[in-house]
């Protein structure tokens, strides 16, 4: 899966069906859409976000450190409920981005200048479990 930028300029999500002998390639759009196939390799991307629908998350504990450098732990406020989850799809992950319920989001990984262990997220992989560097969500409904 990748994305490539439509004639309008826009990116959207397609898949490579033959790199030809001129060095383009050609496409098929997600959408089934026949017009703009063929396109040269800037003008394709890896998919960087893939939305998965689990609208039941919550945060359920924060784990940081203080400005004194020391670690302390706190549930909460229940405005931080997650609606959404996005995160690299078939790929290495090492970001995720969380949605709050109030539109805000908060990204954690490598290029948010935190650690984590990048992990491979199939596409019909369901996540019920997230851990990175010390803060845990778990759906409530348990699915």
């Amino acid at each position: 899966k990748v994305e490539a930028q439509y004639m309008n300029g826009r990116w959207y999500a397609a898949k490579i069906v033959e790199k030809r002998s001129d060095g383009m390639f050609q496409i098929e759009w997600d959408d089934g859409d026949q017009v703009d196939r063929t396109k040269a390799a800037k003008d394709i991307r890896r998919a960087l976000w893939k939305e998965i629908n689990h609208h039941d998350f919550l945060l359920l504990s924060v784990q940081k450190f203080n400005d004194s450098g020391d670690e302390f732990s706190g549930v909460p406020p229940p405005r931080h409920n997650i609606r959404k989850i996005c995160c690299r799809a078939g790929l290495l992950v090492d970001r995720i981005r969380f949605i709050m319920a109030d539109g805000s989001f908060q990204d954690w990984g490598n290029d948010g200048g935190e650690e984590c262990t990048p992990f491979v997220l199939n596409d019909d992989e369901v996540l019920t479990e997230i851990e990175v560097k010390h803060r845990e969500w778990a759906s409530h409904k348990g699915q």
